[in-house]
């Protein structure tokens, strides 16, 4: 995962900041369904999943008042196979 985070101090009492990330990750998740100890029924399920986000806020730190206000976007997506053979399918 990267992210990263800048954040500026603008005016006396207010700062702006961003903060954004970005994660890739690939995963390939192997079934057992028959439960037994023999290769009957085995399936693989390899897929990857990626996933965005951004934040931009403004703060105000003041003694009488203070807030923050700001706006989120985040984003996901992944492709998976589901490769199930089969039954009694060795190859």
């Amino acid at each position: 995962m990267t992210s990263s985070e800048v954040t500026w101090a603008m005016r006396d009492q207010y700062q702006l900041t961003y903060i954004g990330a970005y994660n890739k990750t690939f995963d390939d998740t192997a079934f057992d369904y028959d439960g037994s100890p023999l290769p009957l029924y085995h399936a693989r399920k390899p897929g990857d999943y990626r996933q965005r986000s951004h934040e931009l806020r403004i703060t105000r730190n003041h003694p009488i008042f203070s807030g923050q206000a700001g706006v989120y976007f985040w984003n996901a997506d992944s492709y998976t196979i589901n490769m199930a053979p089969a039954l009694f399918d060795r190859a």
